[in-house]
């Protein structure tokens, strides 16, 4: 009798049942259910499961991959001065405010990101409480709250997509203080199947999320105990 280990082999019958070999490491020694489904006729799809990678000839005949890391996350720190240049504007009882950053994408340009601040609430006061991320100075959302989490998609060559998450987690109401915007990492995602399977992945859903920031919260953790 044969029973599955921890990782993607085959567990053999005089190997310990303690087995810890990584599964997304380990080589196949038979092939995975959804290959073998596949030369049985059967349709199979898979989504960010361990080796179901189509760089190496192992996807189903609809998978959904992790892509690359294009840009690790980062604390961006921003300064905001009077908007001009962008059009169709939503209302804004204060001035409009922008500002930009840049991200480092590996092995490309760096991508010029733009945010565009209003303020919503007709209370007499500086009070910028919406902000649109765009990355062209264009219009796609009716803003995101400094409360709340946005994302921004990002084109790339070969009719690929990549994207980030972001969250405003330090405000002046005013904008006359630096802003503090926390900013995933760029990434993307492998996208396999039929004739414009693809396209309407990434038309229904957007880019491939990124995943959990380790590196953030471990920072996060250390700050607080200080």
């Amino acid at each position: 009798m044969q029973i599955l280990s921890s990782s993607n082999a085959w567990q053999q019958k005089d190997a310990a049942l303690t087995n810890q070999k990584n599964a997304f490491l380990s080589e196949f020694e038979v092939d995975p259910l959804w290959v073998g489904a596949r030369k049985q006729g059967k349709t199979t799809a898979t989504v960010a499961f361990a080796g179901a990678n189509p760089s190496t000839g192992k996807q189903a005949d609809y998978t959904i991959y992790y892509g690359d890391t294009l840009s690790p996350s980062k604390q961006e720190k921003l300064k905001f001065a009077e908007a001009s240049g962008w059009s169709n504007t939503p209302t804004s009882f204060s001035p409009l405010m922008e500002t930009s950053f840049k991200i480092k994408v590996e092995d490309g340009e760096n991508k010029e990101i733009h945010v565009l601040a209003f303020d919503s609430s007709n209370d007499e006061k500086k009070n910028y409480d919406k902000f649109i991320v765009s990355d062209n100075n264009t219009i796609h959302s009716s803003g995101v709250s400094s409360k709340d989490w946005g994302s921004v998609s990002l084109e790339l060559e070969e009719n690929k997509t990549a994207g980030f998450w972001f969250k405003f987690t330090a405000t002046d109401p005013a904008l006359e203080k630096e802003t503090v915007m926390y900013r995933s990492a760029v990434t993307s995602g492998l996208i396999d199947g039929p004739e414009g399977f693809p396209e309407r992945i990434r038309d229904q859903f957007d880019f491939f999320p990124p995943q959990d920031d380790d590196i953030a919260l471990e920072k996060l953790d250390f700050q607080e105990r200080i």
